[in-house]
């Protein structure tokens, strides 16, 4: 809207300049035309008579009338809403592996985040040997943070997490270590489990999984180093 005042205002200046008149006719540094519009705007009036060449100067074009609607409105608090829940994830995203890197650090191993994670892994625990050095040994990590990630099933009233990708569940089969998933919830709980045992137990089709997760601490990483077997992270 503002522009567009300018563009009036612009084209009236250009008007008395043609017509050598004082474009501060009433003498007392007021602007008549911003005052002029002002009124006819709050009238809801959307064009001005030009008082020097005749012409009717639109105050309103398509773009601002397009942005006054109430639908696009409502369209923009949409898309701010949705902006903001992003906003939100990854921001809870970004503070689950903060606490992983953290609590991997006070177990003695090494994490590092995955650059890309969109093919369902998002980091990784790399174990150390009694020699304080990188084994080669790990566990990789689906991060999740949010309440929304699990829900209560009917009946039993167990956790379950949805895989609603399908190539999530295949590509975590296909590591040679295990994979875990740890979830943070809103009261600031993480949890983690191997879910590479259970797609194995239940099957490649499996797109649920109860999930059953023991807490995400120092002490649990170091049961998983210390383990043996397929399960074990210590292969």
């Amino acid at each position: 809207m503002l522009y567009r005042q300018l563009e009036v205002l612009t084209l009236a200046f250009r008007c008395f300049n043609r017509g050598g008149l004082d474009f501060d006719f009433l003498g007392d540094g007021r602007d008549p035309y911003r005052a002029e519009i002002a009124k006819r705007l709050e009238r809801g009036l959307t064009d001005i008579l030009c008082g020097v060449c005749e012409e009717r100067v639109t105050l309103k074009d398509l773009i601002e009338e397009k942005f006054a609607s109430d639908a696009f409105l409502r369209q923009v608090q949409q898309m701010d809403s949705q902006a903001q829940i992003r906003q939100d994830n990854e921001s809870l995203e970004l503070i689950l592996v903060g606490h992983a890197m953290t609590i991997t650090g006070e177990a003695g191993h090494i994490f590092r985040p995955t650059p890309n994670s969109d093919w369902g892994i998002d980091g990784e625990i790399e174990f150390k040997d009694d020699m304080g050095q990188a084994s080669g040994r790990r566990l990789y990590l689906q991060l999740k943070s949010g309440d929304s990630y699990l829900r209560r099933r009917k009946g039993d009233d167990v956790e379950i997490f949805d895989i609603k990708n399908p190539r999530h569940g295949e590509y975590w089969q296909s590591h040679a270590y295990p994979v875990m998933l740890v979830i943070r919830g809103s009261d600031g709980a993480i949890r983690w489990m191997n879910v590479t045992d259970y797609l194995k137990k239940h099957g490649a089709g499996t797109n649920r999984i109860v999930f059953d997760g023991e807490p995400f601490t120092a002490l649990n990483i170091h049961k998983m180093a210390a383990a043996d077997g397929p399960g074990g992270g210590a292969r």
